[in-house]
Protein backbone atom coordinates (compact mmCIF):
# COMPACT_ATOMS: atom_id res chain seq x y z
CA UNK A 1 0.00 0.00 0.00
CA UNK A 2 1.27 3.66 -1.01
CA UNK A 3 0.99 6.72 0.57
CA UNK A 4 -2.33 8.01 2.14
CA UNK A 5 -3.38 11.28 -0.02
CA UNK A 6 -5.83 12.26 1.73
CA UNK A 7 -5.45 12.65 6.03
CA UNK A 8 -6.04 15.42 8.70
CA UNK A 9 -9.14 17.60 9.44
CA UNK A 10 -9.42 21.31 8.55
CA UNK A 11 -12.22 23.71 9.55
CA UNK A 12 -13.11 26.85 7.12
CA UNK A 13 -15.76 29.81 6.64
CA UNK A 14 -17.20 29.79 3.05
CA UNK A 15 -16.96 32.87 1.47
CA UNK A 16 -20.53 34.98 0.22
CA UNK A 17 -20.39 32.82 -2.97
CA UNK A 18 -20.35 29.50 -1.14
CA UNK A 19 -16.40 29.08 -1.96
CA UNK A 20 -14.31 26.51 0.45
CA UNK A 21 -10.79 26.70 0.27
CA UNK A 22 -9.54 23.26 0.41
CA UNK A 23 -6.03 22.51 1.90
CA UNK A 24 -2.89 22.91 -0.33
CA UNK A 25 -1.95 19.02 -0.14
CA UNK A 26 -5.60 18.29 -0.81
CA UNK A 27 -5.62 19.69 -4.08
CA UNK A 28 -1.93 18.44 -5.06
CA UNK A 29 -3.74 15.09 -4.48
CA UNK A 30 -7.13 15.86 -6.44
CA UNK A 31 -5.45 17.17 -9.69
CA UNK A 32 -6.68 19.74 -11.49
CA UNK A 33 -9.90 18.29 -12.10
CA UNK A 34 -12.38 15.94 -9.89
CA UNK A 35 -15.46 14.52 -8.93
CA UNK A 36 -17.81 15.77 -6.16
CA UNK A 37 -20.14 13.22 -4.70
CA UNK A 38 -23.30 13.71 -1.87
CA UNK A 39 -22.18 11.25 -0.12
CA UNK A 40 -23.70 9.55 2.95
CA UNK A 41 -24.88 11.20 6.18
CA UNK A 42 -24.82 14.79 4.20
CA UNK A 43 -21.44 15.03 3.24
CA UNK A 44 -19.39 15.64 -0.04
CA UNK A 45 -16.87 13.83 -1.13
CA UNK A 46 -14.69 14.76 -3.28
CA UNK A 47 -12.31 12.35 -5.44
CA UNK A 48 -9.74 12.18 -8.23
CA UNK A 49 -11.23 11.69 -11.02
CA UNK A 50 -9.64 8.18 -11.53
CA UNK A 51 -10.51 7.31 -8.00
CA UNK A 52 -14.15 8.09 -8.89
CA UNK A 53 -14.21 5.62 -12.05
CA UNK A 54 -12.48 3.07 -10.34
CA UNK A 55 -15.32 3.26 -7.45
CA UNK A 56 -17.94 3.56 -9.77
CA UNK A 57 -16.92 0.71 -12.30
CA UNK A 58 -16.38 -1.74 -8.82
CA UNK A 59 -20.38 -0.95 -8.00
CA UNK A 60 -21.59 -1.35 -11.68
CA UNK A 61 -19.59 -4.63 -11.49
CA UNK A 62 -20.79 -5.83 -8.54
CA UNK A 63 -23.98 -7.14 -10.40
CA UNK A 64 -24.98 -8.54 -12.83
CA UNK A 65 -27.17 -6.09 -15.23
CA UNK A 66 -30.62 -8.02 -14.90
CA UNK A 67 -29.58 -7.49 -10.84
CA UNK A 68 -28.71 -4.16 -11.26
CA UNK A 69 -32.02 -2.74 -12.77
CA UNK A 70 -34.08 -5.13 -10.95
CA UNK A 71 -32.73 -4.30 -7.32
CA UNK A 72 -33.68 -1.43 -5.44
CA UNK A 73 -30.63 -1.45 -2.96
CA UNK A 74 -28.15 -1.41 -5.86
CA UNK A 75 -30.64 1.02 -7.80
CA UNK A 76 -30.22 3.82 -4.63
CA UNK A 77 -26.36 3.13 -5.21
CA UNK A 78 -26.67 3.80 -8.59
CA UNK A 79 -28.61 7.20 -8.32
CA UNK A 80 -26.85 8.50 -4.88
CA UNK A 81 -23.65 8.20 -6.37
CA UNK A 82 -23.81 8.58 -10.02
CA UNK A 83 -26.63 11.12 -10.54
CA UNK A 84 -25.12 13.16 -7.59
CA UNK A 85 -21.77 14.17 -8.99
CA UNK A 86 -20.37 17.22 -10.22
CA UNK A 87 -17.10 18.15 -12.23
CA UNK A 88 -15.02 20.35 -9.29
CA UNK A 89 -11.70 22.41 -9.65
CA UNK A 90 -10.38 25.00 -7.58
CA UNK A 91 -9.64 28.62 -8.43
CA UNK A 92 -6.04 29.73 -8.09
CA UNK A 93 -6.57 30.86 -4.99
CA UNK A 94 -7.90 27.18 -4.07
CA UNK A 95 -11.04 28.05 -3.77
CA UNK A 96 -13.89 25.06 -4.83
CA UNK A 97 -17.26 26.58 -5.48
CA UNK A 98 -20.07 23.82 -4.12
CA UNK A 99 -23.30 23.67 -6.19
CA UNK A 100 -26.42 24.86 -5.60
CA UNK A 101 -27.29 21.49 -5.34
CA UNK A 102 -24.89 20.17 -3.30
CA UNK A 103 -24.94 23.15 -0.84
CA UNK A 104 -28.36 22.22 -0.15
CA UNK A 105 -28.08 18.61 0.26
CA UNK A 106 -25.06 18.83 2.98
CA UNK A 107 -26.47 21.99 4.85
CA UNK A 108 -23.56 24.66 3.56
CA UNK A 109 -24.81 27.94 3.43
CA UNK A 110 -22.30 31.41 2.16
CA UNK A 111 -20.14 32.34 5.10
CA UNK A 112 -20.80 29.54 6.99
CA UNK A 113 -18.10 26.97 8.96
CA UNK A 114 -17.17 23.72 7.07
CA UNK A 115 -15.10 20.55 8.29
CA UNK A 116 -12.61 19.15 5.45
CA UNK A 117 -11.43 15.62 6.39
CA UNK A 118 -9.17 13.79 4.76
CA UNK A 119 -10.92 9.98 4.89
CA UNK A 120 -7.48 8.05 2.72
CA UNK A 121 -8.42 7.92 -1.02
CA UNK A 122 -10.63 10.60 -1.09
CA UNK A 123 -11.71 14.04 1.24
CA UNK A 124 -14.73 15.07 2.17
CA UNK A 125 -16.66 18.86 3.33
CA UNK A 126 -19.61 18.72 5.82
CA UNK A 127 -21.29 21.35 7.41
CA UNK A 128 -19.91 22.16 11.03
CA UNK A 129 -23.59 21.24 12.41
CA UNK A 130 -23.44 17.91 10.19
CA UNK A 131 -19.71 16.82 11.29
CA UNK A 132 -20.43 17.73 14.93
CA UNK A 133 -23.34 15.41 14.95
CA UNK A 134 -21.49 12.64 13.24
CA UNK A 135 -18.26 13.29 15.51
CA UNK A 136 -20.23 12.51 18.36
CA UNK A 137 -20.98 8.96 17.48
CA UNK A 138 -17.26 8.38 17.39
CA UNK A 139 -16.53 7.45 20.87
CA UNK A 140 -13.89 4.69 21.84
CA UNK A 141 -16.72 1.85 22.03
CA UNK A 142 -18.17 2.32 19.02
CA UNK A 143 -14.90 2.77 17.19
CA UNK A 144 -13.30 0.01 18.96
CA UNK A 145 -16.23 -2.18 17.19
CA UNK A 146 -16.13 -0.49 13.82
CA UNK A 147 -12.82 -2.01 13.96
CA UNK A 148 -13.82 -5.26 15.52
CA UNK A 149 -16.22 -5.90 12.53
CA UNK A 150 -13.53 -4.83 9.48
CA UNK A 151 -12.67 -8.95 9.11
CA UNK A 152 -16.34 -9.75 8.83
CA UNK A 153 -16.97 -6.37 5.96
CA UNK A 154 -14.19 -8.00 4.20
CA UNK A 155 -15.79 -11.28 3.87
CA UNK A 156 -18.93 -10.16 3.37
CA UNK A 157 -17.03 -8.28 0.41
CA UNK A 158 -15.41 -11.52 -1.13
CA UNK A 159 -18.56 -13.10 -1.02
CA UNK A 160 -20.59 -10.99 -2.55
CA UNK A 161 -17.60 -10.93 -5.50
CA UNK A 162 -17.91 -14.60 -5.69
CA UNK A 163 -21.84 -14.47 -6.09
CA UNK A 164 -21.77 -12.34 -8.85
Amino acid sequence: MGQVPFYGKFFHTTDQNARAVLPIRFRSNLGEQFRVVGGPDRRLCVMPTVKFEEFVEEVLQSATHLRSLFDARLDKIRHALISNTEDGSTDIQGRMQITEAHRTYAGIESKSEVVIVGVGEWCEIWSRANWDAYEKGLDSDSVREAGLAIDDIWKELAQAQQDA
